[in-house]
């Protein structure tokens, strides 16, 4: 259980709770972790990975657990203007299902580099408020994936009109939708900052 695979690791190893502390992945390999309970100080117990991509299109899939909505969040580093030095910002942030549902985004535009994954249990938006289910250690399972053909599908996130995938004429695009999120339109055009795994947006010229 505790072995590794290619470079990353088979079975999560505690503590990682934070990018310092990220268990290295492989890709293409299924990694197993379990959402505890949280540290002092924390409202919730979080399970950091990492993973080193080629850059282009990935999919990341995470299995459900029983009762438990879990969250995923990919995080890359971007330069910042100021100072010149880089941080690590979420690119998108995917609860798509609700509890007890696997969540999966596919043909994320990942940049060259590491990629972390951020594993979370959380209510789902259809949930009324509630605190963090974390008594359960019920396993779940990760798995990033490189996706060969780049120009056959859709880059996300795409969720807004800044962030649209270009579709050129005469040429055929696959895309995935996610859940379908109730006045999500609303949603976008009033909180454009928040990175969806669905909708999706395409612009053709």
């Amino acid at each position: 259980l505790w072995g590794n695979s290619s470079d990353g690791l088979t079975q999560e190893i505690e503590p990682n709770n934070d990018p310092a502390q990220a268990n290295p992945i492989a890709l293409g390999a299924e990694v197993k972790g379990a959402i505890g309970g949280a540290n002092q100080g924390e409202k919730t117990e979080r399970d950091l990975f990492i993973a080193h991509v080629p850059g282009g299109p990935v999919r990341v899939t995470l299995s459900g657990v029983e009762d438990g909505n879990l969250t995923l969040e990919l995080l890359q580093l971007e330069k910042q203007s100021e100072g010149g030095g880089k941080k690590l910002v979420r690119r998108v942030l995917i609860d798509d299902q609700g509890v007890s549902w696997p969540e999966r985004i596919d043909a994320f535009d990942a940049k060259p580099g590491a990629l972390y994954l951020r594993v979370e249990e959380n209510g789902f938006f259809t949930e009324p408020p509630r605190k963090a289910r974390e008594k359960s250690r019920l396993p779940y399972v990760l798995k990033v994936e490189a996706i060969e053909d780049a120009n056959a599908v859709e880059a996300e996130p795409n969720d807004t009109l800044d962030t649209a995938t270009a579709a050129p004429l005469s040429r055929t695009l696959t895309g995935y939708l996610g859940a379908v999120l109730p006045d999500i339109d609303t949603l976008v055009f009033e909180r454009p900052t928040l990175a969806f795994s669905s909708p999706d947006f395409f612009k053709v010229e």
